[in-house]
C-alpha cells in the first residue's frame, strides 16, 4: 500500500517513475514519519518544485487555451522567463490570450476573451467539466484581481488528483518525450485529453502555428522550431502527421509563382519516419524585396509566415513578433525589434544565422544577418557560434557570447545615455538606461554616444566608444581601441601585455580636432620614459607633450629605430604610427617596452585622413 501511494505521488508531483531506490527510501521515511510528512518531502524537492510551479503551468495554459501540449521551444522559452522573472503566471495568461493561435482555436470566443471565458477554458479543457459555482467564483476572483499563484493553479487543474485517471499517463509521456529538445512520438504533439471533451468556446483543434478545421486533432503540427534556412532561399520544413496522413502533397496559397524558384505552388512532401515529412519553399530571393506573407495548406492544417529579403546592400527588417523568415543576404542587415514591449530571446546557432523566439511562442528563423536589436523588456541573447551583434533596449538583459576568435558584439549605440562596462568582470554598470547586467564571452563592445567608460579584460578585444569623451582601457590583451569623436582617454595599466607583437592597436587617431589622451600607468622602472610619436620610419612629427617643458628624440636611432618600424612601407594602405615608452632601463627595444600602434584602417578613413595627429595629445601618468 505504501509502495503504491510512493509510485502515485512520484507520477503525480515529479511526472515520471520512482527509481527502485527512492521507492526503499520513501517506505523508511513513511515507516518513520508517516505519509504525510514523506509527501510534504517530496513535494519540497527541487524537481518537483520546478515541475509545479513552473512547468506544468505552462503546460496547463497550452491545454486550456490552445487544446495542445507545448512545442519544445516555446516550453524552454516560458520555463526561462519565469525562472529568470522576467514574467510571472499573470503575464503568461496574457501572453496567451492576446496570440493569433487563441482566437483561431477558439473561434467561439476570438481575440478578447473575458476572465469568465478564461476561467470556463481551465475547466473545460482540463478537467473536461463545467467549472463548479464555488471554484468559478474562485478562480475569477484571482483573474479580476491579479492574484492567481501558479503553484495552486497546478493543484487545482493539471496536477489535481481529479485528473490524474484522464491525463496523467498522456502528461507523463509528454514530459519524458520532450525533454530531449523535439517530440519523437506524434502522439505526445496533440492534446492531453485526445478525446474531444475540451474545446469550451467551439475550439477547432490547435495544431501547430495555425488553426484546425472542424474539431479534433489535425493531421499535420508544425511546431515553432522545425525549420531550417538555406542562404540561396530554401526554407525546408518538418511536419509530424498527429495520425495517418491523408495527403502527401502541400500547397502554397498567397505567394506568386514568380516567388519561386520552380513556379510550383504545390509539392510532395517527403517522409522521413517517425511520422515526420518534410517540405521545401525554395524562393527567388532576387524577385522578393519586400515583406510578403505565404501560406502553407496540408489537409485540415495551415500555417502562415512571413519572409524579408534583403537587398545587394545594407537593409533594416523591423519586426513585430509572429512566424517569419528573414534573409540578410548582402551586406550589413540587422533586425530590430525596438518596438515591442514583451521579452525575446535570441539564440544565433552559427555564424549570422539564428532564431529569434518571442513571448508568444513563435519564432522568426535567420540567415547572414550581422546585428538583432532587442526590445524595451527583460531579452536574452545567445551566441552558440560564429560572429553576431547584440543590442539590448531599457530591460534587464542578459548576454552569452563564444569567447574566442567569433568576435561576438555587444552595442550600445541605441543607449539614452553613457554605458558604464567592465569586461574584467563581466558586467554592465549602466546599459544607459539605469540597469546593471551580466554578459560573458564577448569580445567587441560597441559604446554609445555619449563619455562612456569601457574597460576591457585580459583577452584580445575590440572597445570602440563612439560619440562623447570616452574612457577605454583594453586592461591587457592585444586590444584594438577606437576613441571615435571627443576627446578620449585610452588607458594602458599592463605594460608585460603590450610588449613587442603583443601590444594593442588604437584606431582612430585622425587629425580631426578633438583632444585624444594616452593614460599610461603600472611601468616597471622608477622613471617614466619618452614618449615618441613616428611615422613609419621617414618623420618623426612632434615631440609628445608632457609635463617636461622638453622632451628629446635622442633615444630613438639607428637600429633601434629600424626595429620599430621593421615591415612597414609607403606601399601600405593606410600609415601606421607608434608610440613608444621606456620601461625605465635607460635604452629603446620593441621586444621589452611598452610599444602601443597607432593605426587608422582603410574603413576608418586611411591615409587620406591619417596625415597627423593634429590636436591629439597624450598625457603619461604614473599610478
Amino acid at each position: 500500500m505504501e509502495e503504491q501511494f510512493i509510485i502515485e505521488l512520484y507520477q503525480r508531483l515529479a511526472l515520471r517513475e520512482p527509481t527502485q531506490e527512492e521507492i526503499d527510501q520513501g517506505l523508511a521515511a513513511i515507516a518513520d514519519r508517516g505519509q504525510d510528512a514523506y509527501a510534504t518531502e517530496i513535494a519540497e524537492t527541487e524537481e518537483v518544485v520546478e515541475i509545479q510551479t513552473v512547468v506544468l503551468p505552462i503546460i496547463s495554459l497550452y491545454q486550456a487555451f490552445l487544446e495542445r501540449t507545448p512545442e519544445p521551444a516555446g516550453l524552454e522559452f516560458w520555463t526561462t522567463a519565469i525562472q529568470n522573472g522576467s514574467l510571472n503566471f499573470g503575464d503568461l495568461i496574457q501572453s496567451f490570450v492576446t496570440t493569433n493561435e487563441f482566437a483561431i482555436a477558439n473561434p467561439g470566443i476570438g481575440a478578447n476573451p473575458t476572465n469568465e471565458d478564461l476561467v470556463n477554458l481551465f475547466y473545460t479543457n482540463i478537467l473536461g467539466r463545467v467549472p463548479d459555482a464555488e471554484g468559478q467564483a474562485f478562480w475569477l476572483s484571482a483573474l479580476q484581481n491579479g492574484t492567481i499563484q501558479a503553484g495552486n493553479f497546478t493543484t487545482t487543474f493539471i496536477g489535481s488528483s481529479e485528473i490524474q485517471g484522464d491525463i496523467g499517463a498522456a502528461l507523463r509521456a509528454y514530459y519524458a518525450d520532450v525533454k530531449d529538445g523535439q517530440i519523437d512520438d506524434p502522439a505526445n504533439g496533440g492534446s492531453l485529453r485526445g478525446d474531444g471533451t475540451g474545446g469550451g468556446g467551439g475550439s477547432g483543434g490547435g495544431g501547430g502555428s495555425g488553426g484546425g478545421g472542424g474539431g479534433g486533432t489535425p493531421y499535420y503540427s508544425v511546431a515553432a522550431d522545425s525549420s531550417a534556412l538555406g542562404s540561396d532561399g530554401q526554407i525546408t520544413f518538418t511536419v509530424t502527421a498527429q495520425s495517418s496522413p491523408a495527403l502527401t502533397t502541400v500547397a502554397l496559397t498567397g505567394i506568386d509563382p514568380a516567388d519561386l524558384e520552380d513556379g510550383q505552388t504545390s509539392m510532395a512532401l517527403t517522409s522521413i519516419g517517425g511520422g515526420r515529412y518534410t517540405f521545401t519553399v525554395d524562393l527567388t530571393t532576387d524577385a522578393l524585396t519586400a515583406q510578403k506573407a505565404f501560406t502553407v495548406e496540408l489537409t485540415d492544417t495551415s500555417f502562415t509566415f512571413d519572409v524579408a529579403v534583403g537587398t545587394a546592400g545594407d537593409d533594416d527588417f523591423v519586426l513585430s513578433g509572429g512566424r517569419a523568415f528573414v534573409f540578410g543576404r548582402e551586406g550589413f542587415d540587422r533586425i530590430d525589434h525596438g518596438a515591442l514591449t514583451e521579452a525575446i530571446r535570441v539564440e544565433n546557432t552559427s555564424p549570422l544565422n539564428g532564431t529569434v523566439t518571442y513571448s508568444d511562442g513563435t519564432t522568426t528563423d535567420y540567415i547572414d544577418v550581422d546585428f538583432v536589436i532587442g526590445t524595451s523588456a527583460a531579452d536574452q541573447f545567445v551566441n552558440l557560434g560564429g560572429p553576431i551583434r547584440f543590442e539590448g533596449r531599457g530591460g534587464v538583459d542578459s548576454y552569452t557570447g563564444t569567447q574566442g576568435p567569433d568576435q561576438d558584439g555587444l552595442v550600445f549605440m541605441g543607449s539614452p545615455a553613457a554605458v558604464n562596462v567592465d569586461a574584467s568582470q563581466g558586467i554592465i554598470l549602466d546599459d544607459g538606461y539605469g540597469n546593471q547586467e551580466t554578459f560573458q564571452g564577448f569580445e567587441q563592445i560597441n559604446g554609445s554616444a555619449f563619455d562612456d567608460r569601457l574597460v576591457g579584460s585580459a583577452i584580445t578585444e575590440r572597445l570602440r566608444g563612439g560619440d562623447g569623451d570616452d574612457f577605454i582601457n583594453g586592461n591587457g590583451g592585444r586590444d584594438r581601441l577606437t576613441g571615435g569623436n571627443g576627446d578620449d582617454t585610452f588607458v594602458f595599466n599592463d605594460v608585460s601585455a603590450s610588449q613587442g607583437t603583443s601590444r594593442s592597436v588604437l584606431l582612430d587617431f585622425r587629425a580631426n580636432g578633438d583632444s585624444d589622451h594616452i593614460d599610461v600607468g603600472g611601468f616597471s622602472g622608477t622613471a617614466m620614459g619618452p614618449l615618441f610619436e613616428i611615422d613609419i620610419g621617414t618623420t618623426i612629427l612632434n615631440d609628445a607633450v608632457a609635463f617636461e617643458s622638453a622632451i628629446q628624440n635622442a633615444g630613438v636611432a639607428g637600429s633601434n629605430f629600424a626595429a620599430l618600424v621593421k615591415g612597414y612601407s609607403a606601399a601600405e594602405d593606410f600609415y601606421k604610427y607608434y608610440v613608444l615608452i621606456d620601461d625605465g632601463d635607460g635604452s629603446f627595444n620593441i621586444t621589452n617596452d611598452l610599444t602601443i600602434e597607432l593605426n587608422a584602417e582603410p574603413g576608418d578613413g586611411g591615409s587620406s585622413i591619417v596625415t597627423g595627429f593634429g590636436q591629439d595629445w597624450f598625457l603619461p601618468l604614473i599610478n
